[in-house]
């Protein structure tokens, strides 16, 4: 066989092994993969640490005898147990939640990608935490505490069916929720186009 024609067939083979095409798709896979890992771990360890300061137990010996149901991650407020503990989540808890999944999210991909796009995931990150988080908590916070201030003025105002039937009782346990998820869903409309805003 001619020496040409050798090379000719190893150039070849190369083509075939050697993809940069798929090279780059495994690439992008793996960097999805260990953002989205390293945002789960961010979260999680900021709601043990929440959770932990809130008297929760993080012993894996005491979890693991605890039901599922009373877990501080899964343990939902019970009318026949009013007095049960729960883990509170508000405005410091849920921007300590986000900082978790978006510092996890950016360590990740200061780890795992090229060097030269650290300034711009720093600069993402940044905008995450601002536009997309601390702007629009802050909005739904104030515009909660407004509702608590003022809410038997607010619910003054809302009318009620005077019947005893069950469909009146239920129309009128609806219509006194209109208030507070109507403010909610104000609240943070106003928090994203502002924090679009500013982060932009």
């Amino acid at each position: 066989m001619p020496i040409n024609h050798i090379s000719s067939v190893n150039i070849n083979q190369t083509s075939f092994t050697h993809n940069p095409h798929k090279n780059k798709d495994s690439q992008s896979s793996k960097l999805k993969w260990g953002v989205t890992a390293a945002s789960a771990l961010g979260v999680g360890t900021a709601y043990a640490l929440i959770a932990k300061k809130q008297g929760f137990s993080l012993n894996p010996k005491r979890i693991w005898n605890t039901p599922v149901k009373d877990w501080a991650v899964i343990k939902t407020f019970d009318k026949n147990h009013p007095d049960r503990k729960l883990i509170k989540l508000e405005e410091p808890q849920i921007l300590a939640l986000a900082g978790g999944s978006v510092a996890g999210g950016f360590t990740a991909g200061a780890l795992l990608d090229d060097k030269k796009h650290l300034k711009a995931k720093g600069k993402e990150a940044l905008n995450q935490m601002l536009g997309n988080v601390f702007i629009p908590v802050m909005f739904v916070g104030g515009v909660s505490r407004f509702y608590d201030k003022f809410k038997k003025q607010i619910l003054s105002h809302v009318p009620q069916i005077k019947s005893e039937a069950k469909t009146a009782k239920f129309l009128n346990k609806v219509a006194k929720n209109i208030p507070s998820i109507a403010l909610t869903a104000v609240g943070l409309g106003a928090g994203i186009i502002t924090g679009n805003k500013v982060s932009n």
